[in-house]
């Protein structure tokens, strides 16, 4: 029977899964990129990339809820909520966003 692993270890085995570990080898990482368009249009700059591309990889990837993963990255959850409605003009439809696929 499989026993549960510790919430700090599966968080552990998430951050060091490389993000392209079922893409092809010269594919770049899909969040990495969402993540610097949204820092870019941030006309205050206040956006890490590193942190967002966490946010969407939990969100969209892993399915945490927005208090979870405001918790793991060390920002409010209307935060995470912020970033995560920026980010929905940059994914596809399937994924809760509104650009591809429309």
């Amino acid at each position: 029977m499989p026993v549960a692993l510790p919430i700090a270890h599966q968080i552990r085995q998430i951050e060091a899964t490389p993000p392209t570990a079922t893409a092809p080898a010269r594919a770049r990482d899909r969040w990495a990129d969402i993540a610097e368009e949204i820092c870019n249009a941030d006309p205050a700059g206040h956006r890490d990339p590193d942190k967002v591309a966490t946010i969407l990889r939990l969100k969209f990837e892993h399915q945490w809820s927005h208090s979870r993963i405001a918790d793991h990255v060390e920002l409010s959850a209307s935060a995470v909520t912020r970033t995560l409605t920026a980010a929905r003009e940059h994914i596809g439809p399937s994924e809760g966003g509104t650009q591809y696929g429309n």
